[in-house]
């Protein structure tokens, strides 16, 4: 038997076999040993641009002008120029108030809330018994004998502030401080023991319910202005007034016969220093809190150097040979006595908002209204 042909056929395909089974492994260890690339990463971005540095901000420069009718050498405009420089300095220059003391700016004491809400003034000290024909509750401290000391007079203005700012908000006015004057005492030739001391006493009187007052009570009520008081005096026209120390001392009582002080309080008037509604709101909040700031502290000082210049004004008057007297107890219920339909005229013409306001500093006084 011929194997030969067999074997030949066999060999082939034995080498065939094996040539396939090289090229496949060969195939897979090239499959294994390079794997596909990793696709390119993405470009990183572009860096955000730097922002811009921030701008200080520049506050709008105000310049006020503020009315005052007291003297330029008044303790009180000595109190409102403080004020105009610590709202300078805390408002970092940017608000500026010019004081013009003695009327300067040409506006009588009584025309003072119109110019306000009017804007005809920026900012201005208004008395309230000035002012009491606009508002009647605005004089409620002259209601005779409702105030008798420095102690009720912090009554008064705690009773008065709310009351006041209501109202005035009403006008156009944020009133930003409040001081007193001085309590007004009687200042005669001779000492005032009961009510007959003063028939037919000629007294100079400076507002409609004193001059009732006085009339009631059998005295010449006169209407004489500051600047002609001294000369009436010296002449006889005026016997007496009712007033402060420390216009007492400005007239120089003792050189026209005023040679007593009896210390029975009038009353007293309380002052605001009011600035247009609309100037204020216009103010930056930083130049509101200078402002307003400042002014808390002007308050202290001026209710502090009210009473120290009263009583510096005393003694001014005792060196100068006036005498301090002080009258019965009795004295002060027979003047309020009389002057009961003061107060009920007074209290009927202001209303239920005069009335509230009263009714609240007398219950922080201790005194019931009759």
């Amino acid at each position: 038997m011929d194997f030969s042909g067999r074997t030949t056929r066999s060999s082939r395909s034995l080498l065939a076999a094996i040539v396939g089974a090289v090229l496949l492994a060969g195939l897979l260890i090239v499959s294994c040993a390079a794997p596909a690339p990793a696709p390119a990463p993405a470009p990183a971005p572009a860096p955000a641009p730097a922002p811009a540095p921030a701008q200080p901000t520049v506050e709008k420069k105000v310049e006020w002008k503020m009315h005052s009718i007291e003297a330029p050498v008044s303790y009180m405009v000595d109190g409102y120029n403080m004020l105009s420089d610590m709202v300078y300095e805390r408002s970092g220059g940017t608000l500026k108030i010019s004081v013009n003391p003695g009327s300067a700016l040409g506006f009588k004491g009584s025309e003072i809330l119109p110019a306000l809400r009017d804007h005809s003034l920026d900012m201005a000290e208004a008395l309230g018994t000035y002012n009491m024909g606009y508002e009647q509750m605005l004089g409620f401290s002259t209601i005779p004998f409702i105030i008798r000391d420095f102690e009720e007079m912090a009554h008064m203005k705690a009773a008065a502030r709310p009351h006041w700012i209501a109202k005035l908000k009403e006008w156009n006015i944020k009133p930003i401080e409040f001081h007193p004057y001085a309590g007004s005492l009687f200042q005669f030739p001779m000492p005032i023991t009961k009510m007959d001391d003063l028939k037919n006493v000629k007294v100079r009187c400076y507002e409609k319910n004193m001059a009732d007052f006085f009339s009631e009570v059998g005295a010449v009520s006169l209407t004489i202005p500051f600047a002609e008081l001294y000369t009436a005096l010296q002449h006889g026209l005026a016997d007496g007034l009712v007033t402060s120390l420390h216009t007492g001392v400005d007239v120089h009582v003792w050189e026209v016969g005023i040679t007593e002080v009896t210390e029975l309080c009038w009353g007293t008037s309380l002052v605001f220093l009011g600035v247009n509604m609309d100037a204020y709101e216009e103010l930056s909040d930083s130049q509101k809190v200078a402002l307003l700031d400042s002014a808390m502290e002007i308050e202290d000082w001026l209710w502090l150097h009210t009473k120290i210049n009263d009583n510096e004004s005393r003694a001014i008057l005792a060196e100068k040979g006036v005498s301090f007297h002080t009258p019965p107890a009795t004295l002060a219920d027979e003047f309020l006595e009389a002057s009961q339909f003061i107060w009920d005229r007074v209290l009927e013409e202001g209303g239920p908002e005069l009335q509230a306001l009263v009714d609240d500093y007398l219950e922080a006084v201790g005194r019931p209204r009759k």
